[in-house]
């Protein structure tokens, strides 16, 4: 027999093996305990939205499911962590606009999104909030634009690149007005700074700043969206308000390592999406302000990519720069 045709036989065998042990792999999947990457701090959107799906994945599973908040490094340390951990699924992360505004505010990042890591589903929408402190003399979207034009205020976010900030920036070049950026570590603490009157104003998740417009520690001004929010109906559009241009929300979702075999992926995706279209999942999401979603690896892929691009045109048309 010639030895080509002995080296074609080998390969052909070498595919049959290996796919028949990634099924193998599949069906095995999960035999001990996954650990679930927050590259946030606790208490903030993509914490809160981890702590939501976890039980029930871990009871879908059958395996425990382990919160692990890694913050720091504009979220790209715990990122990180997903992008070179051993690509057998038992590492994932939580993804979310911050990581697709990262990819072109950051171009030296120590991975590459769209390359190392891969989509398992997108999870949750969410809408962003304007806020003030009460103690702020403007109680429309019209009078803080005209007072923010007058004065330099300040202006929390949850840390350099993050959607709060992006959209601050964005919210400044409409608005025609400056404002000093601070940066925190989390959502969670730039609220605490912004209810206590250390800073003036934000461009929040509205999952982070809702409890304390409820409480009326916060006042809301507008959602940058098409429409109203359904836990805040009384809260205009920025478009009923008078800023039409201004639009902006965010998302989450959940990654995991890129080298991960298609067959273990598929069965993660499979799984994550029924755990996030299950009644008690989509109810813990509504209640924390966030839209439920379940877009399956596929999709969830592609709407990565996409955030990718849409935010790198964004950085670049508004000339947007780290601090």
């Amino acid at each position: 027999m010639h030895l080509h045709v002995l080296k074609c036989i080998f390969a052909a065998g070498m595919l049959v093996l290996c796919g028949a042990a990634q099924s193998v792999l599949a069906q095995a999947y999960p035999n001990r305990p996954i650990r679930f990457i927050v590259p946030f701090p606790p208490g903030g959107g993509a914490d809160v939205f981890a702590r939501a799906v976890a039980p029930k994945l871990s009871e879908l599973w059958g395996q425990s499911v382990v919160i692990d908040n890694r913050a720091g490094g504009n979220a790209m340390i715990g990122m990180d962590m997903v992008a070179k951990a051993p690509p057998d699924g038992y590492t994932i992360g939580v993804i979310t606009l911050t990581h697709g505004i990262n990819a072109s505010l950051f171009p030296k990042a120590p991975y590459n999104l769209t390359r190392d890591l891969v989509g398992v589903a997108i999870g949750s929408t969410s809408a962003m909030l304007i806020v003030t402190h009460p103690n702020l003399a403007a109680k429309s979207l019209g009078e803080l634009v005209a007072l923010l034009r007058t004065k330099t205020h300040s202006a929390p976010s949850s840390g350099t690149g993050s959607p709060p900030h992006i959209g601050l920036e964005l919210f400044k070049q409409i608005g025609k007005f400056d404002a000093v950026h601070v940066p925190y570590k989390g959502g969670a603490p730039s609220m605490i700074d912004l209810v206590a009157g250390r800073t003036d104003f934000a461009v929040s998740n509205l999952g982070e700043s809702i409890v304390h417009v409820k409480s009326g520690r916060l006042r809301p001004i507008a959602v940058p969206s098409d429409a109203r929010h359904p836990q805040l109906p009384e809260v205009p559009t920025t478009a009923e308000a008078g800023l039409p241009a201004f639009q902006f929300s965010n998302w989450t979702g959940i990654v995991t390592s890129s080298g991960v075999p298609r067959e273990v992926l598929s069965a993660m995706s499979e799984t994550v999406e029924r755990a996030l279209r299950s009644p008690d999942v989509v109810r813990r999401l509504t209640d924390l302000a966030l839209t439920p979603a379940a877009l399956p690896s596929e999709a969830a892929q592609k709407h990565i990519e996409s955030e990718v691009k849409r935010m790198g045109e964004l950085i670049r048309s508004a000339n947007i720069q780290t601090d």
